[in-house]
């Protein structure tokens, strides 16, 4: 699966998560098309940003949000995303 099927897809419905740093800055959504993720996981938002999983919240599910990931920013140009296990 390439990086934009399992990540956004611009237009099309999939699972939303939110996105905020450790200090609790909310930086968007993320729409991807696989709901599994795990700590660890990174992947490029929608605005171009590298980002790893460092916290899965799926108690904090606001309506058509299907959890909130705590994230740190890793650089664009060297991040990597895995497939979910």
């Amino acid at each position: 699966m390439s990086n934009n099927e399992r990540g956004w897809r611009n237009g099309v419905s999939g699972f939303r998560f939110m996105l905020i740093t450790e200090d609790h800055r909310y930086l968007g959504d993320f729409v991807a098309g696989v709901r599994d993720w795990n700590v660890g996981d990174t992947f490029t938002d929608n605005e171009g940003r590298g980002l790893r999983i460092l916290a899965i919240d799926p108690a904090r599910v606001l309506g058509a949000i299907h959890a909130t990931w705590t994230v740190e920013e890793i650089g664009a140009s060297t991040h990597r995303w895995r497939e979910p296990r």
